[in-house]
Formats: structure tokens, C-alpha cells, sequence
């Protein structure tokens, strides 16, 4: 079995569309995710939404993850990580946020 392995996305769609379909035409049966689903870039929904498709084996929570859960404290970033967690609270639809 092949496995699909990726981490970081930070809500960068074109980055993750481009991950997935790599990943797919190398074969990948089943995926892991090491975190940061979200943070730094403008489409956290679509990221999220991709992510769950994919169905992955495991899903690791990121520190942007957690922070945009309130599980880690804003202080721990730098003031753009911390810009785009709190904007990302502000845009993340309700199922996303469970997805989360």
C-alpha cells in the first residue's frame, strides 16, 4: 500500500490541490496529515473540506490547529501567525470547526 504523507498546509489551497493530486497519481491508497491545517493563507474552509475528502488514516493537530482552538496561546506566535489564526476564527464554517 502507498501512502500519502503531508503536513503544513496552512490553508493554501492551490498548495494542498496540488499535494492531493501529486499524491493521487503516484498512487496513494490511504493519507496521513501532520497538522496545520490552517494559518497564513485565505481559504481554510476549502482546505479543511479537501483534507476530509481525502479521508486520511490519521490526522495530527498542528500548533496552528491548536491555537486556532484555543489549546495553545496566541503569545506563542508571531503577531502574522497570530493575525491569521484570529481571522481564521472569524471565517471557519461551523463544520470545519468540528472537522477541527
Amino acid at each position: 500500500m502507498r501512502y500519502g504523507i503531508f503536513s503544513d498546509i496552512h490553508s493554501n489551497l492551490e498548495a494542498m490541490t496540488a499535494v492531493a493530486a501529486a499524491m493521487k497519481a503516484d498512487g496513494a491508497e490511504d493519507y496521513l496529515c501532520l497538522g496545520d491545517l490552517v494559518g497564513y493563507y485565505a481559504n481554510p474552509n476549502e482546505v479543511i473540506e479537501l483534507i476530509a475528502s481525502l479521508k486520511c488514516w490519521k490526522i495530527v493537530m498542528g500548533n496552528h490547529d491548536s491555537a486556532y482552538l484555543g489549546q495553545t496561546p496566541l503569545t506563542k506566535f508571531n503577531q502574522p501567525a497570530a493575525d491569521a489564526i484570529r481571522w481564521t476564527q472569524s471565517h471557519l464554517k461551523p463544520q470545519n470547526h468540528k472537522f477541527l
